[in-house]
């Protein structure tokens, strides 16, 4: 439709896969809400960013690379709760932890959080008072300043 409507002659090419090159400077994101929530999971999130300041470096979605100059995170709240489905097997014969498999490029020259609060919470355990409980954590006022953050490609082989 649009090239039957347009003054320019020449069509566009549906072989063309060339990617858009994005590039981002710097950014100042204020009052950033995110939710989400799963029912079949019983996953609900909920994340508040009064400010999130954020200048790039680089930006390759195609190579999947991300190379960040500094985040700075202020005051971000951040509550994960969620639901525990199954009982916890305590022996320990259940062999080696596997996490997903991710493939991008990750940098970071400056990673900096200011008065954050984060929660995860599996809604139907027990608190326990008087030992560490990874079902109920609760970081307050949490300051993190991280220099030199790098997550690079990990290349899975059969």
């Amino acid at each position: 439709i649009v090239d039957a409507l347009s003054p320019d002659t020449t069509t566009a090419s549906p072989s063309n896969n060339t990617p858009w090159k994005l590039s981002l400077g710097a950014a100042n994101l204020k009052n950033v809400v995110f939710d989400f929530q799963d029912s079949v999971e019983h996953i609900y999130l909920v994340t508040k960013l009064p400010e999130v300041i954020i200048e790039m470096n680089d930006l390759d979605l195609n190579n999947q690379r991300i190379d960040i100059d500094h985040i700075k995170l202020i005051q971000p709240l951040v509550n994960f709760e969620t639901l525990n489905q199954e009982k916890v097997d305590t022996t320990n014969n259940s062999g080696p932890i596997v996490f997903p498999y991710f493939d991008w490029e990750i940098a970071s020259e400056s990673i900096k959080i200011e008065g954050g609060n984060i929660r995860y919470w599996v809604n139907n355990t027990n608190v326990l008072d008087k030992l560490f409980d990874a079902n109920h954590l609760h970081l307050k006022e949490l300051d993190v300043d991280l220099d030199e953050v790098r997550r690079k490609r990990f290349l899975m082989f059969n």
